[in-house]
């Protein structure tokens, strides 16, 4: 899926600027384009979503509690790390 809004560059024939006929309408086929609404940035619309959900997530209040502590992840994730000679 390809979400793409509605400016007047945004269109799959870009893809013939980069690649031969053959091999953009083999890619273009690939795609399934969805358009975002004309009258709304799809940005503004996804950041009201995250607004709401975040509205939510605060107004609930739920604590968060954390398992997974710093000796926990010096010894999981020891290969991670980097080694400093001395």
């Amino acid at each position: 899926m390809l979400a793409m809004d509605n400016l007047n560059s945004h269109k799959l024939s870009a893809l013939c600027k980069a690649f031969s006929a053959d091999q953009a309408s083999l890619l273009a086929d690939c795609f399934e384009v969805h358009q975002t609404p004309k009258h709304g940035r799809w940005l503004n619309m996804a950041e009201i979503e995250i607004a709401d959900w975040q509205a939510r997530r605060n107004a609930a209040a739920t604590p968060v509690d954390w398992r997974f502590g710093t000796e926990d992840a010096r010894v999981k994730m020891k290969s991670l790390y980097p080694t400093i000679p001395c």
